[in-house]
């Protein structure tokens, strides 16, 4: 289990036209994050998931109050190939200004190689829906190709290259 917590300050100047007239406006914001994470892994099978909650800001500069629920899983098929899956919730809402309540879900299903000892491929097709302010809705998907190397470990327990087994 591992527990996240701290802050951001943001810096915002954004100009403003109206009527011919640029106007600059300057937002200092303080924003937090607090988040908790829980893991459990077996010699095939890993299963992780977690919660953050976090005050950012958005696009626009308006401070938003975003929760986060994220779950994913592994399967290891053989020595080299794996399934997972990864899912996500996101809800938003504005804190103040006018930026619209979000809710987003994503689904993304894969398939990894671990083709050498510290380099991985992966394939994946991800399905997203977005929510704004329970009215709308926006669906997307795509193919998702990856590759990835992996530092070799440092230290006692670090790393999970064959350098280190």
């Amino acid at each position: 289990m591992s527990l996240r917590g701290g802050g951001s300050y943001t810096r915002q100047e954004q100009d403003v036209q109206s009527g011919g007239t640029t106007t600059t406006r300057k937002n200092n914001r303080v924003g937090a994050d607090a988040g908790v994470t829980v893991s459990y892994t077996e010699e095939r099978t890993s299963i992780s998931g977690g919660f953050s909650h976090s005050m950012v800001p958005s696009g626009v500069g308006d401070l938003v109050l975003r929760n986060s629920v994220d779950l994913s899983a592994s399967y290891k098929a053989t020595p080299l190939i794996s399934f997972n899956v990864k899912t996500s919730f996101i809800q938003q809402s504005a804190i103040e200004g006018n930026t619209d309540d979000r809710n987003f879900v994503s689904v993304e299903p894969g398939v990894s190689w671990n083709f050498l000892p510290d380099w991985s491929a992966r394939v994946a097709y991800k399905f997203r829906k977005q929510e704004l302010d329970g009215e709308s809705r926006e669906y997307s998907n795509g193919g998702i190709a990856s590759v990835t190397w992996s530092l070799p470990g440092w230290g006692p327990g670090q790393g999970n290259s064959s350098h280190t087994k």
